[in-house]
């Protein structure tokens, strides 16, 4: 688990008893730019892998990897526009590498600094959820769950439908290819008296009543968090879980934060903090094409073809061998610690001293 400093806000994860991999991944991003049309924005996103298909984790990390990258880059007016632009070119990545043989789910809460403008995005199974932590509250989904019973109410014979096998199979994931139809969803400025939790199919699967209870007894986000996962755990764990609880005031402590001097992307998961300084020489790709999986390495990465041997020559025919063509620089993967020369020429880095950690 990690807390953020200064703030009520807390993420959490847990592999459970059952997996032996955790494809759950979870962050907090904080953007403050200079010289930049988007101005600073605070990011709250789950991604959950696919189960049964290929690459859930690595699925899950490219995810918010290419969300953030789009975000940083995106020169969009609408805050909604934006996002949404984000989520198809994380999708159209994945999908470019696994074909749409892998996958992970999105939840995603954005909120931009000088406007206070807020929008939701889901795709999948994981939720958001709205709540103010008093004991006589309860916890408001304000997500729909892409699965066949959360989709399909109004067809005829919807309430024996909760019970077929098939009700919580999904019909679309990040990654799917060029059907996605994220749900996107303006909400209303940060709200002093209202907190926002973000969870994976693992911790919300024991229901919003005692979700509701969970929340409403706990004093902070870090205990809120705390309990959300072991509760998942005592029960059998047969999931990973995920958990970003953000209480209220967290947002618009976040908007009152005085500005930097540079550009600074801040990231929090459940196992690293980390600073990003001079952002603004980050590498954007505008547009993601869908290309052959051979094109793209292990990281969802393009690859520079080599030049075919029947072009090698040159056209005034002298038989000399062209020049190796340069590749491109690629942006790092935001979650992953990157290597020497990335960091030397794209941008400080620096891995910061936890904040609060778990005893354990």
């Amino acid at each position: 688990m990690r807390v953020l400093p200064g703030v009520d806000c807390a993420v959490a994860t847990t592999v459970g008893l059952v997996r032996e991999e955790n494809q759950d991944r979870g962050v907090v991003a904080r953007g403050q730019f200079l010289h930049r049309k988007r101005t600073s924005f605070l990011l709250l996103a789950i991604a959950d892998g696919m189960g049964g298909m290929k690459a859930g984790g690595e699925c899950a990390t490219q995810t918010l990897s290419y969300l953030l990258e789009a975000l940083i880059g995106s020169s969009e007016l609408s805050l909604e526009s934006c996002l949404r632009t984000a989520i198809h070119v994380a999708n159209e990545a994945i999908y470019a590498h696994f074909r749409g043989e892998g996958g992970a789910t999105l939840s995603a809460l954005l909120l931009e600094q000088a406007t206070g403008q807020m929008v939701i995005a889901n795709i999948g199974d994981s939720r958001i959820y709205r709540f103010s932590p008093t004991k006589a509250s309860s916890v408001e989904q304000l997500t729909v769950d892409d699965t066949l019973a959360a989709r399909v109410p109004q067809f005829e014979g919807a309430p024996k439908y909760e019970h077929h096998p098939e009700k919580n199979r999904l019909i679309q994931f990040l990654g799917i290819g060029p059907d996605l139809q994220p749900n996107v969803l303006r909400l209303d400025g940060a709200n002093q008296r209202v907190g926002y939790l973000l969870t994976t199919d693992g911790a919300h699967g024991h229901g919003n009543v005692l979700l509701s209870e969970i929340v409403a007894n706990a004093a902070s986000a870090e205990e809120a968090a705390e309990r959300l996962i072991a509760l998942s755990d005592w029960t059998g764990g047969p999931d990973n879980s995920t958990v970003i609880c953000a209480f209220p005031r967290t947002l618009e402590r976040f908007l009152a934060a005085k500005s930097q001097r540079t550009s600074i992307l801040t990231l929090w998961t459940p196992s690293t903090q980390c600073e990003f300084v001079g952002v603004n020489s980050f590498p954007f790709r505008h547009e993601v094409r869908q290309r052959d999986s051979s094109l793209m390495n292990s990281r969802g990465n393009r690859n520079e073809p080599t030049v075919p041997a029947d072009r090698s020559q040159t056209a005034k025919g002298r038989g000399t061998r062209r020049p190796p063509r340069k590749s491109k620089k690629q942006p790092p993967n935001l979650l992953s610690k990157p290597d020497e020369e990335s960091e030397k020429e794209q941008m400080k880095i620096r891995f910061l001293p936890n904040y609060r950690e778990d005893a354990k």
